[in-house]
């Protein structure tokens, strides 16, 4: 046997019994696994879908053509390959899917994929062997309105587009409208009522124009189903079905119930598969976080057009934007992918159907859109959408991009825009969060990287102005040909006309100094804290989490069954219950259990203590194990507020790391969290296990650390009745925390402790309170 050489991807049966057996073995980690640990937004999919067989069948082909790849047995993708394969090519299959399954059950024998959605849609449609007749059409919500001039109240803002129109159409009409004068929506909306007859004369010729268009498409006794995305007034069925003078099928993802418009006889909706009624346009489990990410998916290389020629072909805009020239040079690359992502299905599986639910493709669309890697956020940063039926307003489709001008000369609007955007680049989150100006009321403050420069209750006075003014200050002396820079009046530097760079004061150096710092720390923990956290979010969700800490109570609490149990510093040796997480950020805490502590087989979060090397926990500790995850505090270096979105914030400071783990598990949003063992006894040297801290080489003074204890998590109390009002906390068996939250007890502890009328408290057994 110790000749033998045994490789596999089974911890059990390839590692753990071939050693046994004597065998030399190698344990090669699954490719699937490989795959998920290096693409995080897959793997936070992969959590939320646990367990069901259509995420497993995704995961699946994801790593399997990720390690074609590697192996070099297909091409290496680019970008924009990966973006198709990944997330354009299961949404468009499985929707292709559903309206494949629709058509056959019903006896539709024409399908008109519907311009530039239907694209993809009809390539992979027609990559899975039907025999159905197909085509691609043009039929646009602008086709719609100039064809039509179907809007309605709620549409307005659709009105300049049908009289711009036909102005250029028409030299004399351009007369009328030149003379209307017209500026607001509503102004167009009352011209077109009041022209109505003339323009109705101008649109039955286009719709003459598009009639003979689709007719060239279908036959008289045609079953037709037409096939768009999303829909609010279903203006390209209606457009089709006035052309052709005949009710028709219209099938969709989704339909935008906002308008209050009822389905059109014969209609179709691939989200209802999920879910019984569409409620709200604002449902992200239907039309997903970002649906603009939607329609680029489902996008094609096309200009947007503009009409429809005499010779039924269609008529692209001129001088397209830079924006959709980029995409028209993109697209085919995310489109050939996503059909290579139904060839895979076809292979893999021997030309049988896989079939993938509303729910776990939305949930997919979803992580994108909430977990983006750097690289997603840089070649995003090119890609804008247009949303009017002109396609002529732009707006950023995830992350825009901005001069230094705009920086410069234009902080406020530039902060205002970014704050608009679903994702931030690195500098752009620094400059969204270095500063703002806040007025509630008749108080007004300036904060400037998390310090608050001014605060005060006061009507703008010229000694206010002032103190705003000389905050930041650039000068021009052109006397002695210099330029200036002045922080709080003081002189920051002079620069000449050879641009030469000096430093005047002191202290203009300890206020640069300190805003780098700042700045630093802001940065380094976002970053960080992406990495250490992000996954964590709302996973708890509806569970019990138990806070356990190191005080003497701790021997008078039975578990809880089927809770997530989190520990801090040494509680881990608290040998009922097995800890999910760890907690950890003094160095005397955990010093003596150090290697129990790292070995513990669990996730462990150590903190920056960011004071002195007694108490910091060296950055070498855990330094080469996975299951360590790093985090960093206020800590001297920014406001010490409790953090909301641990994943790109610090984690307040207290004297007790109780407070850090707190945030944590608040982040991942459980439905109750039971406090054990935070007894705020340190200054009586009490512990559920082990000795007391040998502090005295730190001169610390334990009474007041027990009380400041006590003081911030009266803090948090005000901080989970705003954040987190509908989760419950609990406090098991009260000494310190009393009265902060709700008090529970053990019935062992009770008995300990006779002075407690039994009959006037809630008792916890079992994991119920009564």
């Amino acid at each position: 046997a110790n000749n033998i050489l045994h490789i596999g991807d089974n911890k059990k049966s390839d590692a753990e019994v071939a050693q046994k057996l004597g065998f030399k073995t190698v344990l090669y980690e699954q490719v699937a696994l490989q795959f998920l640990a290096t693409h995080q937004a897959i793997r936070v999919f992969r959590k939320q879908t646990m367990g069901q067989l259509d995420s497993s069948i995704l995961v699946a082909i994801f790593a399997y053509r990720w390690q074609q790849e590697r192996c070099g047995v297909v091409a290496k993708s680019n970008y924009w390959q990966n973006l198709g394969f990944k997330y354009a090519g299961p949404i468009a299959y499985g929707y292709t899917r559903y309206i494949k399954n629709i058509a056959e059950e019903n006896k539709y024998n024409n399908i008109l994929f519907v311009a530039r959605d239907g694209y993809t849609l009809q390539r992979i449609f027609n990559s899975l062997t039907s025999d159905i007749r197909n085509s691609y059409v043009y039929a646009p919500r602008f086709l719609n309105l100039i064809c039509t001039l179907d809007y309605d109240d709620k549409h307005i803002f659709d009105c300049p587009c049908i009289v711009e129109y036909y102005s250029l159409k028409n030299a004399k009409f351009n007369e009328i409208v030149s003379e209307a004068n017209l500026t607001t929506n509503n102004d167009y909306d009352l011209f077109i009522k009041q022209h109505i007859d003339l323009l109705s004369n101008f649109s039955a010729k286009e719709m003459k124009r598009y009639r003979n268009y689709i007719n060239h498409f279908v036959n008289e006794n045609d079953n037709i189903l037409s096939v768009d995305s999303i829909t609010a007034s279903f203006s390209s069925q209606n457009l089709i079905q006035k052309a052709l003078n005949k009710n028709i099928t219209g099938i969709y993802w989704a339909v935008n119930p906002s308008v209050g418009l009822k389905y059109p006889p014969h209609s179709y909706c691939f989200a209802e598969t999920f879910k019984t009624k569409i409620k709200s346009r604002d449902d992200n489990t239907i039309f997903t976080k970002n649906w603009n990410f939607m329609e680029f998916l489902f996008s094609s290389p096309e200009y947007p057009i503009q009409g429809i020629s005499e010779d039924k072909k269609p008529i692209y805009k001129n001088n397209p934007d830079e924006y959709e020239i980029l995409r028209a040079k993109i697209y085919p690359s995310i489109s050939d992918a996503a059909v290579d992502f139904a060839l895979d299905v076809k292979d893999l599986f021997k030309g049988n159907n896989i079939y993938l639910q509303f729910e776990a493709l939305v949930k997919l669309v979803n992580a994108f859109v909430d977990y983006p890697s750097p690289q997603d956020i840089e070649y995003m940063q090119q890609i804008q959408w247009a949303w009017d039926p002109k396609a002529s307003n732009y707006i950023p489709l995830f992350v825009g991009e901005y001069s230094l001008i705009d920086y410069v000369l234009h902080p406020l609007k530039t902060k205002k825009s970014i704050g608009k955007q679903i994702w931030k680049s690195k500098f752009q989150k620094f400059f969204f969060y270095m500063f703002f100006y806040r007025k509630l009321k008749d108080r007004k403050s300036l904060v400037l990287f998390g310090t608050t420069f001014y605060d005060k209750i006061c009507t703008p006075t010229l000694e206010t102005r002032k103190f705003f003014w000389n905050l930041f200050q650039y000068k021009k002396d052109k006397v002695h040909n210099k330029k200036q820079l002045f922080i709080l009046n003081k002189k920051v530097y002079s620069c000449t006309a050879k641009k030469h760079l000096y430093l005047e004061q002191k202290d203009a150096i300890k206020i640069i100094d300190a805003i780098s710092l700042h700045v630093q720390r802001i940065v380094t923990t976002a970053i960080l804290h992406q990495k250490t956290f992000s996954e964590f979010k709302n996973t708890n969700k509806n569970k019990n989490v138990v806070l356990i800490g190191g005080g003497p109570t701790v021997n008078a609490f039975s578990p809880i069954p089927n809770a997530v149990y989190v520990g801090l510093n040494r509680a881990f040796l608290y040998d009922k219950v097995h800890f999910n997480y760890l907690f950890a950020i003094d160095k005397i805490g955990i010093e003596k259990y150090y290697d129990e502590f790292i070995k513990y087989d669990c996730t462990k979060f150590i903190g920056d203590q960011n004071i002195t090397k007694d108490y910091q926990i060296p950055q070498s500790y855990g330094i080469d194990d996975k299951s360590v995850r790093r985090y960093k505090t206020t800590s001297n270096c920014l406001p010490n507020k409790f953090a909301v979105d641990i994943d790109t914030e610090a984690l307040a400071n207290s004297c007790t790391v109780s407070l850090q783990a707190m945030q944590f598990i608040l982040f991942t949003n459980p439905k109750r969290i039971y406090v054990v063992g935070i007894d705020c006894t340190a200054a009586s040297r009490q512990y559920f296990v082990g000795e007391g801290y040998d502090t005295s080489t730190r001169g610390e003074n334990l009474k007041n650390n027990d009380r400041m204890q006590v003081t911030d998590w009266k803090r948090l109390k005000n901080f989970v009745a705003m954040y987190f009002p509908e989760t419950e906390i609990y406090i098991v068996n009260p000494i310190g925390l009393k009265g902060i939250f709700k008090d529970v007890y053990t019935k062992s502890f009770l008995d300990k402790h006779p002075e407690i009328d039994a009959s006037s408290v809630e008792i916890l057994d079992n994991g119920k309170v009564d």
